[in-house]
């Protein structure tokens, strides 16, 4: 017999007002209400696990109404009005016997959501929908340009980027450098590379040495097999230049020459006893030039020049001014070869990177070192790294400008809302999300997010702003689901709101101790007095969710630092084959890689910017010094540390211990339950504090059966 603890009503509408009225559908015992999390979603919204049906008057009400009309069911708990279930149906949902008058029917849920999820991808002009409009502040960076004595191309060095832009005419001449295009001389190199004829007995080929020395002798240069040394000998009244390689401490090579005039030339060296072939000794030159290019008319209290036209740049991206400037130490030389691959190659040999440093990121230095004008490398490589004080530097070439139309994420939340007809509110308070418009209970930080379009950011002196800008409530969502792992929901009060993987996995709470709904462990069965938890410590895994690896991207190509690392989990328990990619389809946030490469960035699409007091904030990591970094992959990867698959993981060649796990650990429970649940709140046992997963609701017995999951781990 089935036990009236709920009414309910059929709902529809007469005149403009919603009319109630008492019906008596017949029903299982069996029936329930099914709570589940939606797919890739931390809410739950009610089903019925089963069908009802309507007979007598209710029949008639039924089928008196339009046909296309939706009607409803609203069901009420007898001793607590406030728990309210509606769904809706359509007579063509249902299945209708006119012989016996019975009309069965499994009606769907009806709330707020299903406007919103009905919405999500419909695509609307957010010019047209007119979003509050915020004013940022962010700023036109300066580039520092470094040329080889000669080359086909320059390097290009701004923020962890770097490129090299081809030169319209190559150039040695060290007037026309300094004088013509304001370049300063950074550095100077003498190379002497040994190169052992097809005859010459050699212990290996092509040794080169480096020096910075102005003389052209005397020499002594050494490795750990070979030593050249160059002296000056007195012969008769005249000097001579004379040379002799060794192999450890047995000279094998030698000759004489006049005393040479200049560091640019080569001599043929002879064997000594034992020795067959020549050694061919090449001495050259050759200089490293640095400048500075900006938009600033004084820098440091220097004034900047024009730059000049033509340039020995063709494309220097917009920019209008120039500094000499040499940054102190920091043009290095490589001479070292590897027969390990690098990305770096010459022949069958690899360019090793110098001194101490291992590309991308120095771990003595902390600082970025780059290749300069690679294709143009012979035996010796040249590089460049941000050194102290040339940050100093950077910070005084720097450009303020302002964006005049960004978003505020909130107010295109909510007039997106608007649009797809939901009456749920979103506004940009803690109230609606303590992650995005508190201070962040996660990094402490307390920016906001804005959006704009792209188009606004590349076309930075635009005199109207783009016009249209196509979005979808699902583009917003998703990306601050892919940036930030945070998830919507709508509370009871009909706000969407938005907040942190960890607010659900605490229960609904950022506070240390998580918010418990039910504890099992106190609970005691009414039949033996026992808890409720007793002997149920019973559970399975699902490892349906435990990719091996994380990969990250934006819309448009960015710095590697923006593009950030992979997370490699370290856990033998996750599917090794199973690689999460993370897209964030719409958007883009390397603020400088869009100034400086508007022609390699999509016009469609938003840019996403974070501000403090309207100003786009810097952030330093890895060395690199980024504009609106709070947005790089490098920083929001923190973010995915709470919700891991497996306890221990690697980011750029760092190990680290997760600080949450994927609940992959599912135990069935069973327990009665007079009131709704709490979907948000965690539910206690023996084995711990979990969430739940699934749960029914018995509308007979008010016994709930569910799934609880548990951290894997």
């Amino acid at each position: 017999m089935q036990t009236k603890q709920y009414n309910f009503y059929l709902t529809y509408f007469e005149n403009g007002w919603q009319v109630l009225r008492e019906a008596l559908p017949k029903w299982g015992d069996s029936l329930a209400l099914v709570f589940q999390r939606e797919s890739g979603e931390q809410f739950m919204r009610p089903q019925l696990s089963g069908p009802l049906q309507f007979t007598g008057d209710d029949y008639d009400t039924i089928m008196r109404r339009d046909f296309d009309e939706q009607l409803g069911v609203r069901i009420q708990n007898r001793d607590n009005v406030n728990e309210i279930y509606d769904f809706s149906f359509y007579r063509t949902d249902c299945e209708i016997n006119e012989d016996d008058k019975i009309i069965s029917v499994t009606p769907q849920y009806s709330d707020f959501y299903n406007t919103i999820l009905d919405g999500l991808d419909k695509e609307f002009d957010l010019i047209k929908l007119a979003p509050a409009i915020q004013r940022v502040q962010f700023d036109k960076r300066p580039m520092l340009q470094v040329y080889i004595s000669g080359a086909q191309s320059v390097g290009c060095f701004l923020s962890g980027m770097w490129w090299e832009e081809p030169v319209t005419t190559p150039t040695a001449d060290n007037n026309t450098l300094v004088n013509t295009y304001k370049f300063s001389k950074a550095a100077e190199r003498r190379q002497i590379f040994i190169k052992p004829s097809s005859e010459a007995t050699a212990i290996r080929a092509n040794d080169v040495f480096l020096d910075d020395t102005i003389n052209s002798i005397p020499f002594d240069h050494s490795n750990d097999q070979i030593r050249l040394v160059c002296t000056l000998v007195q012969i008769g009244g005249s000097y001579r230049a004379n040379y002799e390689l060794y192999f450890g401490e047995t000279l094998a090579y030698q000759a004489q020459s006049q005393v040479p005039a200049s560091n640019n030339y080569s001599i043929v060296l002879q064997p000594t006893f034992g020795y067959s072939g020549t050694m061919e000794v090449a001495v050259s030159t050759f200089a490293v030039y640095t400048r500075l290019i900006t938009d600033a008319a004084t820098v440091g209290g220097t004034a900047t020049e024009a730059i000049p036209s033509p340039d020995l740049v063709a494309d220097n991206r917009n920019y209008t001014r120039v500094l000499r400037y040499v940054p102190a130490a920091a043009i290095l030389f490589g001479t070292e070869l590897t027969s390990t691959p690098t990305e770096y190659g010459i022949g069958m040999e690899y360019y090793n990177v110098p001194y101490y440093y291992v590309l991308p990121y120095s771990p003595v230095l902390l600082k970025p070192i780059f290749p300069v004008s690679r294709n143009d490398w012979g035996r010796v490589s040249v590089w460049f790294v941000e050194v102290v004080g040339y940050t100093e530097i950077e910070q005084e070439a720097r450009v303020p400008a302002v964006l005049r139309d960004a978003f505020p994420i909130w107010s295109v939340i909510s007039v997106l809302l608007g649009a797809i007809g939901s009456n749920v509110t979103h506004e940009g308070t803690a109230v609606y999300s303590q992650f995005l418009y508190g201070t962040n209970p996660i990094s402490g930080t307390d920016y906001r997010l804005l959006i704009s379009p792209k188009s606004n950011i590349l076309s930075l002196n635009y005199d109207q702003p783009a016009q249209t800008a196509p979005i979808t409530l699902r583009d917003v969502l998703n990306m601050l689901r892919d940036c930030y792992r945070c998830f919507w929901y709508v509370d009871t009060d009909s706000r969407l709101r938005i907040e942190h993987i960890s607010f659900f996995r605490n229960g609904g709470s950022y506070e240390d101790a998580p918010s418990v709904w039910k504890d099992l462990t106190a609970l005691q069965s009414v039949r033996n007095g026992k808890p409720l938890a007793y002997l149920t410590s019973k559970y399975k895994y699902d490892k349906s969710e435990m990719p091996a690896r994380y990969e990250f991207g934006w819309m448009d190509s960015v710095t590697a630092i923006f593009a950030g690392y992979p997370i490699n989990m370290k856990s033998n328990y996750v599917q090794k084959d199973l690689i999460e990619k993370i897209s964030v389809n719409k958007f883009t946030s390397d603020l400088d890689y869009m100034l400086l490469n508007p022609s390699d960035v999509s016009r469609d699409g938003f840019a996403l910017l974070s501000a403090v007091d309207g100003v786009v904030p810097y952030v330093t990591m890895d060395g690199v010094t980024m504009q609106n970094g709070y947005l790089s992959f490098a920083v929001l990867e923190r973010f995915y540390l709470y919700d891991l698959p497996g306890r221990k993981y690697e980011i750029n060649g760092t190990e680290g211990t997760a600080l949450g796990i994927k609940r992959g650990k599912v135990q069935e429970v069973s327990f009665p339950s007079m009131g709704a649940p709490d979907l948000l709140g965690l539910v206690k046992t023996f084995i711990g504090e979990g969430a739940i997963r699934k749960i029914e609701l018995n509308l007979s017995s008010r016994m709930a059966e569910g799934e609880i999951e548990y951290d894997t781990e």
